[in-house]
């Protein structure tokens, strides 16, 4: 397969799926392996270097997330998605498409800030 189909596969499978998905248990949901697969197969592009790039997803911390993501940081920029900039798959909440977008991690400037302050 390559590594265009696997990322498209693995879309759809998130697409179709993860609704149902949140209504099971979390614990060990092969959702987890889907996202995992999804990341892999973006890791394989060779569209950037590896060196620099992790490439991070989530389908929430203990419990589903209403927004399942898979992000790219270049670690020249930002270790984690609370900070800095990076491109982002994220899903739609009710699983009608995603999207690729650049996003800003915000959580750092709360914890330093407080939420008005970050906000501006």
């Amino acid at each position: 397969m390559t590594t265009q189909s696997s990322i498209r596969d693995s879309m759809v499978a998130v697409l179709a799926g993860y609704l149902d998905a949140k209504q099971q248990q979390f614990a060990a949901h092969p959702m987890r392996d889907t996202m995992r697969n999804l990341a892999k197969a973006i890791s394989e592009t060779g569209i950037y270097d590896p060196a620099n790039v992790s490439v991070l997803h989530s389908i929430g911390q203990g419990n589903w997330a209403d927004i399942p993501w898979v992000a790219m940081l270049d670690q020249r920029e930002t270790p984690s998605v609370q900070e800095g900039v990076y491109p982002v798959v994220l899903f739609r909440a009710d699983m009608s498409g995603c999207y690729l977008t650049i996003a800003q991690g915000v959580t750092k400037l709360r914890l330093e800030f407080g939420a008005a302050e970050a906000r501006a």
